[in-house]
């Protein structure tokens, strides 16, 4: 039997610092991403982690 994977939300806080950029050049540039993942990119201007 095959196992059902259900879609995962990836949120990376600091997207647009050093390691936030390069993890989103490798996703999307590099087709880092699997089947059923959404990767969102934020920086302190969209959200407000506190």
């Amino acid at each position: 039997m095959e196992a059902k994977m259900e879609p995962k939300c990836v949120l990376v806080t600091g997207g647009s610092g050093l390691v936030g950029k390069a993890i989103e050049r490798i996703v999307i540039e590099e087709g880092g991403s699997r089947k059923g993942e959404e990767w969102i990119f934020v920086s302190s201007k969209d959200a407000d982690l506190m």
